[in-house]
């Protein structure tokens, strides 16, 4: 069995936590997976050493992210605001750029 159906067979196992994978071809013998995971922690986490361990694979990184949505800050002013944009909430917005204009709506 090749890589990429090693590393198929384990999307298609979990296919409820791969949100969106990527394949790039980098050269001749070489490629880039990026799969987005939803799930669990220890699920994605237990995945993603199954992926990074499977024989072929060269290099690999789980990168962890969250919403922060129901996590609990102990003694922390959160530094996110709920769209995700960096602004705490309730700080100023500052801008150097002119207001945004909606030519479509959905397009900015």
């Amino acid at each position: 069995m090749s890589l990429l159906q090693k590393l198929a067979n384990i999307q298609h196992e979990n296919h409820k936590a791969v949100v969106s994978a990527l394949h790039v071809h980098l050269d001749v013998h070489n490629c880039l997976e990026v799969l987005v995971l939803r799930g669990r922690a220890r699920d994605v986490l237990v995945m993603g050493d199954e992926l990074i361990s499977t024989h072929g694979v060269r290099f690999g990184k789980l990168v962890p992210a969250t919403s922060g949505h129901g996590l609990e800050m102990k003694g922390e002013a959160p530094r996110w605001s709920e769209a995700g944009c960096g602004r705490t909430p309730g700080a100023p917005q500052t801008s150097r750029r002119s207001p945004r204009r909606t030519l479509n709506p959905g397009i900015i």
